[in-house]
């Protein structure tokens, strides 16, 4: 006569093919709705091959990568363009944002206001207590 353990194992070996067939069936189905995904947002098609779970690359109609609409990085091809964007990026970053730039409006209140602060601090750590 058969044990429970016995039996427990002869039902869960009945279900293993099956499992597997299924997980192969899902995973075949997956890889079609990524190659739709891909085809619908017009990337390269990249076939996965469900058992291996490998990158299958598909080779390019022309064989070069297109560049964005924009140039590279961001930078138009016309050299007007590029040079305008530069002046407006070197304009942008010596542009004084806070008020700790000495040129900013605001620098001597910035500048009494870290004052008081310190003070404020070490008069704390002089009396013995935890600097605020």
């Amino acid at each position: 006569m058969l044990k429970a353990e016995e039996i427990q194992a002869a039902g869960l070996s009945v279900l293993l093919p099956g499992l597997q067939m299924a997980v192969v069936t899902i995973q075949e189905k997956i890889d079609e709705i990524r190659a739709q995904l891909a085809g619908l947002q017009k990337l390269p098609a990249v076939k996965l091959d469900s058992r291996r779970r490998r990158k299958v690359l598909t080779p390019q109609k022309n064989g070069a990568r297109k560049l964005r609409k924009g140039g590279r990085y961001g930078w138009s091809s016309d050299p007007e363009e590029r040079k305008e964007q530069m002046r407006l990026r070197k304009k942008k970053a010596n542009a004084s944002n806070h008020p700790r730039h000495p040129s900013h409006p605001k620098h001597a209140e910035w500048v009494e206001m870290m004052r008081t602060a310190q003070k404020k601090r070490w008069e704390g750590v002089k009396q013995g207590g935890k600097a605020a």
